[in-house]
């Protein structure tokens, strides 16, 4: 795992977000409502599996990194050098563990530890049940080999803390899993059966990087330039103007680069002049009501 902005400020962060002590302000953010320490999305509660780019090979992603669902696609499509952003400096964690998990376990195991891990992630008051913080470690333990120096460390903290203060904040946010078990299978095109094990096989050779920043501070991290970005809903959850903010990304694109985009709705952004002059674009609806942009770097 790449980790440019440090361990020992994440375990800080942990720490006193998990016992609920006074969390300092480490990044001012004005534009969106997230915090650098919060809730990690356990899975997508959007439809990848229906429109995610199945033809990746030889190309440069970036993307949110939220439940990782995004980057474990890019993977599975074949993308070897996937960057993934996000504030939450929580997020890497969890997505570092959801790749040892797919490393180490088959389908069906992979399935079972995943919702069992969930349901208790997304709980408050988890101390009431120590044999969850005892069979977390144990897993954790078995995971070891899969994980990198920070997330072992990142893991630790979090068992000790369970141990020693009790947990007095859910990591997870609460979706609807609980509702509909099959929501993040359907979700996900790589919990199919056959993508799952072919997913296993290209995590061999993907190189993950994880970047703790806002969307509209990316282009000072000197990342280079990527053929395809994944924004998520990110777009819909600004405060400030979202046309300025996708003519800050085309810089952040390759020639004929493209950047998707998932909302409940196509937004004005959509149909903006100053965008048009960078991007083409397309919409399309699907069966639940998300709207899928696609934007084409003139």
């Amino acid at each position: 795992m790449y980790n440019k902005s440090g361990i020992k400020t994440d375990l800080m962060l942990l720490e006193r977000y998990l016992s609920i002590k006074q969390t300092p302000v480490i990044e001012k953010n004005k534009i969106t409502k997230f915090k650098c320490a919060d809730e990690v999305y356990p899975y997508t509660n959007e439809p990848l599996s229906l429109y995610y780019d199945k033809n990746l090979d030889n190309k440069k992603v970036l993307t949110v990194t939220s439940s990782c669902d995004h980057a474990l696609h890019a993977a599975l499509a074949g993308a070897l050098d996937i960057t993934c952003f996000d504030i939450n400096r929580f997020c890497k964690y969890y997505a570092g563990l959801k790749i040892a998990m797919i490393k180490k376990y088959d389908y069906d195991e992979y399935l079972k530890k995943i919702e069992d891990l969930i349901f208790w992630l997304t709980e408050y008051e988890w101390d009431k049940d120590a044999s969850k913080v005892r069979d977390f470690a144990f897993m954790i333990f078995d995971l070891f080999s899969y994980l990198t120096d920070d997330e072992k460390a990142f893991f630790q903290t979090f068992i000790r803390t369970a141990n020693e203060d009790g947990l007095k904040n859910r990591f997870l946010t609460l979706l609807f899993l609980d509702k509909d078990p099959f929501e993040m299978v359907n979700n996900n095109a790589y919990l199919v059966p056959d993508n799952y094990y072919k997913l296993k096989e290209n995590l061999n050779y993907c190189n993950f990087k994880y970047i703790d920043s806002n969307v509209n501070k990316l282009r000072n991290k000197k990342l280079g330039k990527f053929d395809v970005i994944y924004l998520s809903n990110i777009l819909s959850t600004l405060y400030k103007d979202d046309s300025k903010l996708l003519i800050y990304l085309s810089k952040l694109l390759n020639d004929e680069g493209i950047i998707y985009d998932c909302a409940w709705q196509v937004n004005d952004y959509v149909f903006s002049s100053k965008v048009k002059k960078y991007y083409d674009s397309n919409s399309i609806e699907l069966k639940d009501g998300h709207v899928i942009t696609t934007f084409f770097k003139k």
